[in-house]
């Protein structure tokens, strides 16, 4: 690692970075029986963490898929693109059910990640987003997300092993939540680390029912995991994504895509999607020199399958709790 990350990030920090992103949702006890440390120890390192911004959020993740929603993102390029038209477009999607958008710099301004039940919803909003900003947009793209493997950050500990595979979308079967269920997941995609005490105070529940709820949601996959949000910038790395283009691609091309990915320790999230393109690798790097390594490597390994790469770096981060 950097001189940076070294001098913001001791050991212990990177240790407890790494289990919180593995399940955040771990007490301050459980994560210092891992890390050897005091469970007072822990919860000062984590506060710390807090303050210096390098954890922005305690993130759930919710399956989309087993609510009955769909996601899509919209891809936009924009012309003379200046503050006032991203505190514009801000305003914008905070009226969206958005999950994630970020300004990007390459091809693209701007990437906005939704959630909607039907293309109706999705169409609504792209009239919405015409009807705003629309004579500013050179270009747009839309693609729906089919899966989202994703990999927990091996790369803190630089364990020898990479974790299981995790998927965000999953093909499931709607569920009914009660009313109660709903309330529990919008404080929990708040914060992952809500105290089953405040949270049997929040939804006037007793603390076994509070239990038996998180439990029964964890099981049936609506609550598919546990991890935090990093500024990336604090810890002294970048954030890239790449679009995938393919000439040819059978499910076994693909996962072995998928399996080179895992093993990358800075690819974190593959997202596999219909649209103009068809991968959408994610990394987190050191550098970008260390960015075009790994692309080459991709070229060159994957060159039978390939159509073509475009790259893109993720400038700033904007996450919105979205749980309709």
């Amino acid at each position: 690692m950097n001189n940076m990350v070294e001098n913001k990030l001791d050991l212990l920090d990177k240790k407890i970075l790494y289990e919180l992103d593995r399940n955040s949702r771990q007490s301050a006890a459980e994560i210092g029986k891992k890390v050897r440390a005091h469970r007072n120890v822990v919860n000062f390192r984590i506060n710390k963490l807090i303050e210096r911004g390098i954890i922005r959020e305690f993130v759930t993740i919710i399956s989309p898929s087993i609510m009955g929603l769909v996601p899509y993102k919209i891809y936009l390029q924009l012309q003379n693109f200046t503050e006032t038209k991203e505190k514009k477009i801000l305003e914008l999607i905070r009226e969206l059910p958005v999950y994630w958008a970020a300004k990007v710099s390459g091809r693209w301004d701007f990437i906005i990640g939704l959630l909607v039940k039907s293309p109706g919803e999705l169409n609504e909003i792209k009239l919405k987003i015409l009807n705003t900003i629309g004579e500013d947009i050179v270009n747009k793209s839309i693609s729906v997300l089919v899966e989202a493997p994703y990999f927990y950050r091996e790369y803190l500990l630089e364990t020898k092993h990479p974790a299981e595979i995790k998927y965000w979308i999953k093909s499931l079967e709607e569920n009914k939540l009660d009313q109660k269920d709903s309330q529990l997941l919008k404080i929990l995609a708040k914060n992952s680390r809500a105290s089953i005490l405040d949270l049997s105070k929040k939804l006037n529940l007793s603390v076994k029912t509070i239990i038996s709820k998180i439990r029964r949601l964890e099981k049936m996959k609506v609550i598919a995991d546990y991890r935090i949000s990093i500024d990336l910038e604090k810890i002294g790395y970048k954030f890239f994504k790449c679009f995938i283009s393919l000439r040819k691609a059978s499910k076994e091309d693909v996962q072995k895509f998928i399996d080179y990915c895992h093993a990358n320790r800075n690819i974190t999230t593959l997202v596999e999607c219909v649209g103009d393109w068809d991968l959408e690798p994610e990394f987190e790097v050191e550098s970008s020199e260390q960015f075009n390594k790994i692309i080459l490597d991709i070229r060159n390994k994957f060159s039978s399958i390939i159509k073509t790469i475009e790259t893109i770096d993720i400038i700033k981060e904007y996450s919105y709790i979205c749980i309709p």
